[in-house]
């Protein structure tokens, strides 16, 4: 689940650090596609709030608007945990780029 990006590695290791304190055996080690509710016994209401939010903050992106979320659908792994926040964090570093750009810098 690793990523060479640094950006994608942060937010993987940031999945890692939330889904290890959930483990219950201590010589078990998160899989991208382990089953959030089966492996972790993550529901999907908690999800929100206990991980996918405390990883956004570590990584100081705000919190995705409904649609967003919505268009993403469901996340039910590490790895789509991993696909929803990288997808987050380029839309917020290219809405901060287009919003940052003033007509005196188009040229």
């Amino acid at each position: 689940m690793i990523s060479t990006d640094s950006a994608d590695r942060s937010t993987a290791e940031k999945i890692w650090d939330a889904l290890v304190a959930c483990r219950i055996d201590n010589n078990f080690a998160p899989y991208p596609d382990d089953s959030l509710g089966r492996v972790y016994g993550i529901a999907e209401e908690e999800l929100d709030q206990d991980l996918i939010a405390r990883i956004l903050k570590d990584l100081d992106l705000p919190i995705p608007d409904r649609d967003f979320t919505e268009r993403f659908g469901v996340i039910d792994s590490p790895r789509r945990v991993a696909k929803f926040v990288s997808e987050w964090r380029q839309r917020v570093v290219a809405d901060a780029f287009v919003g940052g750009v003033t007509l005196g810098d188009a040229g």
